[in-house]
């Protein structure tokens, strides 16, 4: 004997997967079920917290030649801000924005240093955090990405090359450069050329009046200063010293920028393979990595 039953039909709920949902890094539009952004793969949770506030988050960006030290540095840099009770401190946004430091920390108590950062962008990581200041009621929201260095060398030199490096440049309010110190204290020039580079590739971007590069904020990181005592004590004579085509098109180009030095760790160590040499942290001792962020979130 067949049975029949009356069931009602809820077709509003597919509805709402159909609604489109506007890229906050590109702009563009992609589906409300999809987990990041079929252009530029950010993830669409950022565009969603964006559109629930007042104001934008501000986008920071983060250059930095293949080992030079991004990773580690956003990694700690978000994980010592995190547990900072006074001053400067940051609020996580997202269970994404962990993923960065959680990685980073991870990888460090291994006595590791984290693999460099995957040159596909659906394999990026991105950080939206609230960032709350003692001396103020009011906090900022920032996006923070880490890029791999291979990926922004090739736009750097070859501009248009990636369309989603060149809209988060363009839409950044500000921008940290990193910058290894190691090769620079041995006398590596390619170093100072790869920062020329980078500035000249920034001040050329196409921007509304008075809104460009040239006035946007430009912390420049040196990294691995526990390598070069100059460096570490005196970052802008440093910078004179070793990179002076960066020193000089940081002067005719940008009206903002600021020279800062940091450290992951007290000592490292060198363990030598057939084919390459990886470093070895022996003792994790973060020096120099709130100062630069703190000038930079202050604009």
């Amino acid at each position: 004997m067949t049975s029949y039953a009356t069931q009602q039909l809820e077709s509003y709920r597919f509805t709402q997967l159909a609604v489109d949902v506007a890229c906050f890094v590109c702009g563009s539009d992609g589906a409300y079920e999809r987990e990041r952004c079929r252009h530029c793969s950010a993830p669409l949770a950022l565009s969603l917290q964006a559109a629930e506030q007042k104001s934008p988050p501000q986008l920071i960006s983060v250059l930095g030649a293949a080992n030079a030290g991004k990773t580690v540095f956003l990694g700690l840099l978000l994980d010592m801000l995190s547990r900072q009770p006074d001053q400067l401190q940051i609020l996580a946004r997202g269970a994404f924005s962990v993923s960065l430091q959680q990685a980073t920390m991870q990888r460090m108590r291994e006595g590791r240093f984290p693999d460099p950062t995957n040159t596909e962008p659906e394999h990026w990581s991105w950080a939206h955090c609230q960032v709350k200041f003692a001396n103020r009621r009011r906090t900022k929201e920032l996006v923070i990405p880490d890029i791999a260095g291979s990926t922004t060398t090739e736009e750097i030199e070859y501009p248009g090359t990636s369309p989603v490096l060149a809209n988060l440049f363009t839409k950044s309010t500000g921008g940290l450069l990193l910058l290894d110190a190691s090769q620079l204290e041995a006398s590596d020039s390619s170093v100072d050329y790869w920062a020329m580079k980078a500035v000249t590739y920034l001040a050329e971007l196409k921007a509304p009046r008075r809104r460009g590069w040239d006035r946007r904020p430009l912390a420049i990181v040196f990294t691995k200063a526990d390598r070069s005592d100059v460096c570490r004590d005196n970052p802008r004579l440093f910078a004179e010293k070793r990179a002076p085509g960066l020193v000089k098109q940081c002067e005719q180009r940008l009206r903002c920028f600021e020279f800062f030095a940091a450290s992951a760790v007290g000592a490292s160590a060198v363990q030598r393979g057939l084919q390459s040499s990886i470093h070895i942290p022996l003792r994790v001792e973060p020096y120099g990595f709130v100062e630069p962020f703190a000038w930079l979130a202050d604009f």
